[in-house]
């Protein structure tokens, strides 16, 4: 079976009982939920893997940021471990883009975590659209184990839509 581990890289100072309570959550919807729909790869978080970096100063044109490159993080020169993220979040609670309400860090990042899953390097289309499975419904969230998540959308989404 396969498995996709994911870091977390907290520059937030968020406390370590407060990430791991919602690292819990997110596995839930990923392998419960998500999983069984898109068929995607078992979800594990651990010090390796994709990285994605939670920063309070974070802000180039939104509070989420997915690269299916990696970048940088910021304060790092080279891709050292802690370094290398997929995706980048504020911990400010997003507003604005394709968010109507304001939207939790939580739930932002949830939102990548399952873009990233269910297409890891945003080639995935369904009907000459781009699969960002939680786009069509960013502005809404869903309470997993006390946490707020994001909601996404399954596959006949896209061929209802488009």
């Amino acid at each position: 079976m396969l498995t996709q581990p994911i870091h977390i890289i907290n520059r937030a100072h968020i406390p370590a009982r407060t990430i791991t309570r919602v690292e819990r959550a997110i596995l839930y919807q990923a392998n419960h939920d998500l999983r069984p729909v898109w068929h995607t790869p078992r979800v594990s978080f651990t010090n390796h893997g994709w990285g994605v970096l939670i920063d309070p100063t974070f802000r180039p044109g939104g509070a989420h940021y997915y690269d299916h490159g990696g970048l940088i993080a910021p304060g790092c020169t080279t891709p050292a471990p802690g370094c290398h993220a997929h995706a980048t979040i504020s911990t400010k609670t997003l507003r604005g883009g394709i968010f109507t309400t304001p939207l939790p860090w939580t739930a932002v990042l949830s939102h990548e975590i399952i873009e990233m899953t269910v297409d890891p390097h945003l080639t995935r289309r369904i009907n000459d659209s781009l699969v960002e499975v939680c786009d069509p419904t960013a502005d809404q969230t869903r309470t997993i184990q006390g946490v707020k998540l994001s909601r996404w959308v399954p596959p006949a989404y896209y061929h209802r839509h488009h």
